[in-house]
């Protein structure tokens, strides 16, 4: 299940994300709930995954 976390994380991001554009933690969990059925990820694990991406 973490992997599908991180892998929809980073498809999120490189979608909706570039240099002069950027996303909140809110807007990426409701992405996950919405979209991919993922819901209670935590601050926490989005984070992670953006700081070693």
């Amino acid at each position: 299940m973490d992997h599908e976390r991180i892998i929809y994380i980073y498809d999120y991001l490189s979608r909706y994300t570039d240099e002069n554009h950027d996303v909140s933690i809110s807007q990426i969990q409701e992405h996950l709930a919405n979209a991919c059925n993922l819901t209670r990820v935590k601050n926490v694990t989005i984070f992670a995954v953006i700081l070693t991406g």
